[in-house]
This record gives C-alpha cells, sequence and structure tokens, in this order.
C-alpha cells in the first residue's frame, strides 16, 4: 500500500485577513508563520510527499511545476522570473511523456501553446536551460532528477522574449521577491473550508510590503480556529478509467474513506493495483507510435492520429497473431476491421473480435475507438494477406541496414521462422529494395545535392580539387585536372602504368611526352594470343621477354622467339609495341619500381565493387570512407615496424640472400666482380650501389650479386636498401588526412540549379559483376573443372551432341539390351526428368526403365 499523496497539488501564499475566513489561498510574507505551519502540517498529513517518493518506490519522483513567468537576462545569465509553482507527484520514470506534461500545463490553466523546459546547473548555454520538445528530451531529463524532484518551466510559446531585468525598478510590477517561494492551493471541498481561487484578498495584496511583522498570539489564534488540521486532501490527474471520463474541472477531490487504509507510517495511502491501473489506463489513451515487433494494445476511447496509424496497427496485430482480418470500411473518417469468417458443422460463423473508429468525436483527421471486442474464436492462418513488402520493408530495416547483401532466401527463412507464416520470394526481394531505396536515396534526390556535397567536400578539407563536367572528357580534361592537382612535372621523374587505352595514351603523349609511359603485360599477352599466338610455350617466351632487366638479355631471348614462332617475333617487334612500354630491360632508373602489371588497379576495383553500382552520392561516400579508414591503417601499420624498413622488404631480402652461389672478385674503389658458378658475370659497385645485371637500380633492394658482395665485406643488405622504402617515406605517402564531413541535413546550401542525372536504359539479363575470365586463365575453384568446350554424349542412342533428357530416337532404334534412361519425351506418366524435385535417381529410374522397355 502506498501514502495516499496528490497526483496534482497547486499551492500558492495569498495575504490572509480577518474578514476573509478563506484558507484556501495563503500569500504575503506577514502571514509565512501561519503558511509554514499550514505547509508543516499538509506535508505530514500527504498532501505533498516527493521526498517519501524515494522511500516508496524509487521510480516514482515529483515534478516542480514554475509556471506563469518568462524568462529573462539577469547580470548576463538566462534566468525564469514571476509566476507561481505547483506540483506533480508519483510520475513514473518509465512511463512520464510529453503528453504528461502537456497535461500538467492544462492543469496549470495554459491552453496556449507552452515550451517546456528543464535546468541542469552545470551547463553554462542559457542559463542551463534546455527545451524539451519530444520523449527523448523527457528522458534527458529523468536523467538529470536529483533527490527524486526534478524542476520544469513553462513558457507560453508567443511569450515576452529574453530581457535584462537587472536594472528594472521593482516597484513597477507585481513580480515576487528573488528567493521567495509562491504557491497556490488548489480548490478544496470541505465541511470547514472553501477554495476560491478569485478570493478578494488578492485585491488587497499590493498593500502588503514584503518584509517580516511581528505576529501577536491573536494571529495564531485565529489560525488554529479556521484551519482544519484533521482534513486529509488528494489531488488526481485527469483520466478515463474504463470508459468514464472524470470532471476535468475538478482539480482536487476527497478520497472515499472505504477507499482508504492507514498504514504504518501514519500516512493515507490508494491500494497500489489500483494506482497502477488508473496510470496504464490514463496513458494508454492516446496510441504510440509501434517499435519493431511491438504487440499493438487497442482499448475502447483511444486515439490514433490518423487512418494510417490506425490501420498499421490493424495489419501488425493481425501478422502477429496469426488472424485474417479484413477491413469493412478504410476511409479518412471511419475505419472498421473484423476478423474471418470460419466454417463450422453448424455453418459460417464470424470471429468476434472487432474493431470501429470514427472522427466524429474528434472533428479532424484524428480517429477515437468507439467499439472493440479484443476477444479471438478463430485459428491461425498460414497466409496472410496482410503481409505485404512495405511492412516487411520497416519490420528488418535494421537487419537490412546492417547486411545489405543478404540474400533473399535467408530472408524468406527468417521471416518464416518470425512470424511462423508464409511470405514470398519477391515480397522479399522488393521489401529489400524498399530498405535500400530508403537509406541510399533515390537517384535524382542524390543528383540533386551533387553541387552541396562537393561545397561540404572543399569547406570540410581546405585544399581539395573539386570537378563536375556534365559532358563527356573528349579532349583530355581529366588528364589536365590531374596534372595540375598532383603536380605532375614533364620529366623522366615520373612513370605512369596503363592498359593501353587510346584516350590515355594520347592524351599523355600530347600532356606529358617526356615521362615513362608502360603498358601492362598482362593485357599485352592477351593481344598477343588473340593475334593468333596462343599456348604456353610463347606464353614463357613473352614473359621472359618482359622479366629481362638488361638489353642482352632480352636481344638473346627474341632471337630466341624468333627460332620458335616467326611470326610471334614479327609481332612482337611492331613499332607501336615499343619494349620501352613493356620490358624491364629499357625501363628509366628513376623511380625504383619494376612492376609489370597494372595490379594496383585491382586491388582497388575488388575494393568498391559494392560501391560502383550504388547511387552517385553514396558510390562517393563509401569511396571517401574507405580512403579515409585506408590512411589511417597504413599510418597505424607503419607504427608497428621493428625498424626502418617494412615486412615485405625483409622478405624479399630473405629471399635474397638464398642465392649466393658467387664467387667474389675484388677491383678496388668498393668495385667487385661477381662471376656466377653455372656462368655469367656482373659488375658491383657499392659506392654508387649498382649492379650490371639492373636489378638493384631499377628496384632501389640489393640484388642476389650485390647482397653476396655485401655479406663479403661483413656488412648487412638492409643499410644498403633506398631511402623510398624506409618508415619516413612510407609515412610521407600516408600523411594525409581526410577530415569527417557532416550528413546530408546540415550541407550548406549551394544555390546552383540541381543536375540531373543521365538517361539510363536497363538492359535485358541480369547485370554481370564478375569479371570475365579468359580461356586459359585458371578457374576460380580450382578444384572443379568446367564444361567448355566438351561434346556431350547420350547413354541412350550413343550418339554426340545431346543428352539423354533431350533424347528423341524412338525405342525401336535403341540396341537390344539396353539399361539406359528414357527420355523425358515418353508418355509413361510414372517417368519423371529435368532437374527438377522429382526427378528420378537410382534404382527407382532403372526400374521405370525397365518397365517402359
Amino acid at each position: 500500500m502506498q501514502p495516499k499523496a496528490v497526483r496534482f497539488i497547486d499551492v500558492s501564499i495569498v495575504p490572509w485577513t480577518p474578514s476573509n475566513t478563506n484558507f484556501g489561498q495563503i500569500r504575503g510574507n506577514p502571514w509565512r508563520r501561519h503558511a509554514e505551519k499550514f505547509l508543516k502540517h499538509s506535508i505530514s498529513a500527504g498532501i505533498r510527499c516527493a521526498q517519501l517518493n524515494q522511500d516508496i518506490n524509487p521510480k516514482f519522483f515529483s515534478i516542480r511545476v514554475h509556471h506563469g513567468g518568462n524568462f529573462s537576462v539577469e547580470s548576463g545569465r538566462r534566468c525564469y522570473v514571476g509566476g507561481q509553482i505547483s506540483y506533480s507527484d508519483y510520475e513514473d520514470r518509465d512511463r512520464v511523456s510529453i503528453l504528461d506534461l502537456k497535461e500538467i500545463a492544462k492543469k496549470c490553466g495554459l491552453t496556449d501553446v507552452v515550451d517546456f523546459y528543464y535546468n541542469v546547473p552545470s551547463s553554462v548555454q542559457d542559463g542551463g536551460f534546455i527545451i524539451m520538445q519530444t520523449d527523448n528530451h523527457v528522458m534527458d531529463m529523468v536523467r538529470h532528477i536529483k533527490d527524486n524532484v526534478v524542476d520544469i518551466f513553462l513558457v507560453i510559446s508567443c511569450g515576452l522574449e529574453d530581457v535584462d531585468i537587472s536594472n528594472w525598478d521593482w516597484e513597477c510590477g507585481n513580480f515576487p521577491e528573488s528567493g521567495n517561494t509562491i504557491e497556490r492551493l488548489g480548490d478544496v471541498a470541505d465541511d470547514g473550508m472553501q477554495g476560491d481561487g478569485d478570493s478578494e484578498s488578492d485585491a488587497n495584496y499590493d498593500i502588503f510590503i514584503d518584509s517580516d511583522y511581528d505576529l501577536s498570539d491573536e494571529d495564531d489564534r485565529m489560525y488554529e480556529e479556521n484551519v482544519d488540521v484533521n482534513t486529509e486532501w488528494a489531488g488526481s490527474k485527469n483520466s478515463m478509467i474504463n470508459g468514464d471520463e472524470r470532471d476535468s474541472e475538478d482539480d482536487l477531490m476527497y478520497e472515499d474513506k472505504e477507499d482508504v487504509s492507514d498504514s504504518d507510517d501514519g500516512f493515507s495511502s490508494l491500494n497500489e493495483a489500483e494506482w497502477e491501473d488508473e496510470q496504464r489506463a490514463n496513458k494508454a489513451q492516446v496510441f504510440r507510435s509501434l517499435k519493431g515487433r511491438e504487440e499493438p494494445v487497442f482499448c475502447k476511447g483511444m486515439l490514433f492520429r490518423n487512418r494510417a496509424q490506425l490501420a498499421g496497427a490493424i495489419r501488425q496485430h493481425s501478422i502477429l497473431q496469426g488472424r485474417e482480418i479484413r477491413f469493412l470500411k478504410n476511409e479518412t473518417t471511419r475505419v472498421r476491421a473484423k476478423c474471418k469468417v470460419y466454417k463450422e458443422e453448424e455453418g459460417k460463423v464470424d470471429c468476434t473480435w472487432e474493431i470501429s473508429a470514427t472522427n466524429r468525436a474528434t472533428s479532424n483527421k484524428t480517429l477515437k475507438v468507439i467499439a472493440y471486442n479484443p476477444n479471438h474464436n478463430c485459428g491461425r492462418i498460414w497466409d496472410n494477406k496482410l503481409m505485404n513488402s512495405s511492412w516487411l520493408a520497416r519490420i528488418y530495416f535494421d537487419d537490412i541496414r546492417i547486411s545489405p547483401s543478404i540474400k533473399t532466401k535467408e530472408l524468406v527463412q527468417k521471416v518464416q521462422e518470425d512470424f511462423t507464416c508464409n511470405v514470398s520470394r519477391s515480397q522479399c526481394y522488393t521489401a529489400r529494395q524498399k530498405v535500400l531505396r530508403k537509406i541510399e536515396g533515390g537517384v535524382e534526390d542524390q543528383y540533386a545535392k551533387l553541387w552541396d556535397y562537393c561545397h561540404e567536400i572543399k569547406r570540410t578539407n581546405p585544399g581539395t580539387s573539386v570537378y563536375i563536367h556534365l559532358k563527356p572528357d573528349q579532349d583530355g580534361i581529366a588528364t589536365n585536372h590531374l596534372i595540375r592537382d598532383i603536380q605532375i612535372v614533364n620529366e623522366p621523374t615520373w612513370t605512369i602504368i596503363s592498359d593501353k587505352q587510346k584516350g590515355l595514351e594520347n592524351a599523355i603523349k600530347e600532356l606529358l611526352p617526356s615521362i615513362e609511359h608502360r603498358h601492362c603485360v598482362r593485357h599485352l599477352h592477351n593481344n598477343f594470343k588473340n593475334a593468333g599466338f596462343p599456348g604456353q610455350v610463347l606464353h614463357d617466351k613473352m614473359w621472359n621477354l618482359a622479366k629481362a632487366s638488361y638489353v642482352g638479355k632480352f636481344n638473346f631471348l627474341m632471337e630466341e622467339l624468333k627460332k620458335e614462332d616467326p611470326g610471334a617475333f614479327t609481332w612482337l617487334s611492331h613499332p607501336d609495341r615499343n619494349p620501352c612500354h613493356w620490358s624491364r630491360s629499357h625501363f628509366i632508373l628513376t623511380p625504383k619500381c619494376d612492376i609489370l602489371l597494372n595490379n594496383l588497379c585491382e586491388p582497388f576495383n575488388k575494393a568498391i565493387l559494392c560501391a560502383r553500382d550504388k547511387p552517385i552520392l553514396t558510390m562517393l561516400e563509401r569511396l571517401r570512407t574507405y580512403f579515409m579508414n585506408r590512411l589511417e591503417e597504413k599510418r597505424e601499420f607503419a607504427t608497428k615496424w621493428v625498424d626502418e624498413l617494412g615486412p615485405k622488404i625483409h622478405k624479399k631480402i630473405e629471399k635474397i640472400k638464398k642465392y649466393g652461389d658467387f664467387i667474389i672478385v675484388p677491383c678496388g674503389g668498393r668495385e667487385f666482380e661477381a662471376r656466377a658458378i653455372h656462368g655469367g658475370q656482373y659488375i658491383v659497385n657499392l659506392q654508387a650501389q649498382t649492379c650490371s645485371c639492373r636489378r638493384w637500380d631499377l628496384t632501389g633492394i640489393p640484388c642476389e650479386h650485390a647482397a653476396t658482395v655485401i655479406a663479403r665485406e661483413g656488412g648487412r643488405p638492409e643499410d644498403y636498401v633506398s631511402a623510398w622504402y624506409h618508415k619516413h617515406s612510407f609515412l610521407a605517402s600516408y600523411n594525409h588526412i581526410m577530415h569527417p564531413m557532416n550528413g546530408s541535413d546540415m550541407w550548406e546550401k549551394s544555390g546552383k540549379p540541381p543536375i540531373e542525372p543521365a538517361e539510363f536504359t536497363r538492359q535485358p539479363e541480369r547485370p554481370k559483376k564478375a569479371r570475365r575470365r579468359e580461356p586459359d586463365e585458371p578457374p576460380k575453384n580450382q578444384y572443379k573443372l568446367d564444361k567448355i568446350g566438351v561434346k556431350m554424349t547420350c547413354r541412350r542412342c550413343g550418339t554426340q551432341g545431346h543428352n539423354t533428357r533431350t533424347c528423341k530416337a524412338p525405342v525401336d532404334s535403341l540396341p537390344s539390351g539396353s539399361t539406359n534412361p528414357t527420355p523425358i519425351h515418353n508418355t509413361n506418366t510414372n517417368t519423371r526428368g529435368g532437374r527438377g524435385r522429382g526427378r528420378a535417381r537410382g534404382r527407382g529410374r532403372e526400374r521405370v526403365t525397365n518397365s517402359a522397355q
């Protein structure tokens, strides 16, 4: 049993005169002693027990409501002045909402639009006053409750603006002195006392001066004679219980003595179950939006914002409960739904579940439930017509957002397990597409925000160059921007490697004729095969030519190729296939890089595969996020190096040290001659860090000849590695930081007209995302052989070109004693063929064949 507490108490102190025996209002310092006595007794009787909430139940708290005043600026700090203070006790921490605060505002007599604030003393912004507009703000207020009491401040939205009152003359207004607490006791009906909000003593309020007067014993006697200290007080908020609406004008009312029991601590209390039932009924009058798979709760008198909210709640009830509910009326002004008709031996019987709502009581789009029967007497169904893709998209929004590549089959299985009902693959596929469109946005919307996106990039990352070209790149505009942004100099200190695209090759020849331009050998070899030179022998010879590190070896291998296939030699000797583009023997030595493949782009293409088919802003955001993460990962990776060289360079050097079968002949001046045991000799210069094989010159890493010489001299090959592989060079490559960006709702508007998306025609069939492999390229799964080029042989008739399933040979032409399966066109009804579930297998298939024969 909880002590009896006023649900809503409004207390104010007003002046008292001997002619005024109405103690419903007491105000003014002259009678402060009487007010303190009165309030002290009221608290002990259980009128306001905010402090006792903690002792009774920690989940309840009290609200101290400041209303009737306004915000002002005093001494440079925002403060709340004027008004009155009221109390609302036994508020539930878990159930309090913005609707409850609005109900409190109505109790205070504020019918206009009201703003609600609470105060955080530790906050310096706006004097610590924080506005509450949603339930989330109310929950933030609950987290700042101390001693189970919280102050909220009510301000009419159209009220005065904040003004500086530090220089005001307080005699011109009736604002109370700072520090005084003004409280008003609401209307109370009792045998010995009547409360009236319009007391005549208000007219004489101005004659009292805010100071302490000497009180006589006569005053105490009059107070004792006019105040009944044995009177019990109780308050209640407006509520509707079991459909009966209480009188909204009676802010305070008596409780029947039969409903009151005395607890051990001497406080009057209500039955706890009745109090919770009242609160539950109070909260359930306005339907709150459903969250996830929450089961909706209906009751008579419940209010819904509009028809869509009520229809959505009925739909969710139908799916969660597995009931076949149909809408008899589904209009803006009225909604009526009823459960299905089921059949029994006596005939058709209607299920008793039914709900009806109309707007006649609200006169707007808000619907009020006028009839509701919650009982079902029908069975569960498996195929629910109310389950659609939009409902699935709302329920599984978070699941699809976390796993956007979830397969339709997996989503179907998940729905069946969660709701024990059937769902089609098309519904799940459409639901997933709706979620993705909701997350990524439409193509038109993203193109419309493209200018704002570019402006946000330049704002958050100063120095960034952003270009948007609405026409095809016909004049090398993109190449010009690239040259200017990364400051490429037309000198042989830069190297560009490409797949020999014609447009890029022509632009480089025109704009950067002096830099080195390499071609990917893999793409060159594909052209080599397509020109009529396939086979593993020619493949190996061409790759040996590309890997040759000095010109002498290249010329020797070209002569070998000429002997093997003169046509291949002629094709590679064409001026368009100059070896300076594809052979290491002709590469320049400045870049310290000997790569032959354009594999630097292939990992990047794989990393952005998930973004390439997305709308433009989604694609750019995924790329930007990928770049930010990669830069940070590489910086963090370099900090873990044990020395100045990375782990890959150490691995290469350890591999080079294994090839030390050379005879070293010193020549003086740190020059050496390295003679191979199996033939060949090379000049190594430790001072210039060069070798005549050109591998050290090309890569900046000592070759096997140089490593042997360095070991003979007692050094470490790691000390002769080029500075481009040191940690400081690696960090310098990734020291650029891509700063984060705000969301689209915070972008500054550029004011430029929106860009219209390019016309797109969807091609037939499913779009291909996997890379097309070459015929001689090993398959992705090397343990599974494909059937490309394999001719099928029919097991039934023995001829090639078809299989048993499509065999049309007559039975008479089959070899005698044949036990091959019967073809699909056989008229035997017991025969099953094809790739379906019922395809015959094993012995059963043979039995069918023998019976047909």
